[in-house]
């Protein structure tokens, strides 16, 4: 007979929501530029913002948009494996189990959405700027912002971590 589904166990969709919502803006920015691109689509730019290298529209297509699917991929096995693990060790142990899909899974999955906004924000400048020749943000700005988030997520589940240890 099976057991009824607590609360921390399983997989949930709010474990990789913020990559899947990535994944799906660049899938509709795609849409909606793909149009408006030219046949040759500078993907790379000098410093000034002029362009340097060209691709055809269908591989910057997909060079922008192949990372962003592997890693809503990897998202999804990764906490769905912890999510297993953790329902195999609930099982097995009546100490609740050495994994306990939570706050830290649904951490470890959203995480793989910030370089997907990076890649996001990469995909609308390279387009705008072949539709309209407007760029939106330096993407030396992006990275930087990026990485701030990033340290202020990790310094707050450090603290979460250290708080749970006392």
């Amino acid at each position: 007979m099976p057991t009824p589904r607590t609360k921390a166990s399983g997989f949930r969709l709010q474990y990789i929501l913020f990559p899947l919502i990535v994944l799906l803006l660049s899938f509709l920015i795609t849409v909606i530029f793909v149009g408006r691109l030219p046949d040759e689509v500078a993907y790379r730019f000098t410093r000034d913002g002029e362009p340097e290298a060209w691709l055809s529209r269908n591989a910057v297509i997909s060079l922008l948009l192949l990372p962003q699917i592997a890693m809503t991929l990897m998202a999804m096995g990764i906490v769905g494996l912890i999510a297993k693990l953790g329902v195999l060790a609930q099982a097995g142990s009546a100490s609740g189990g050495w994994i306990k899909p939570g706050k830290e899974t649904a951490f470890m999955g959203n995480a793989f959405g910030l370089p997907q906004a990076v890649l996001f924000f990469v995909t609308l400048d390279i387009f705008s700027y072949n539709s309209y020749r407007i760029h939106l943000v330096p993407t030396w700005l992006l990275l930087v912002i990026a990485m701030v988030l990033a340290t202020v997520a990790m310094v707050a589940l450090f603290l979460l971590v250290m708080a749970r240890a006392r």
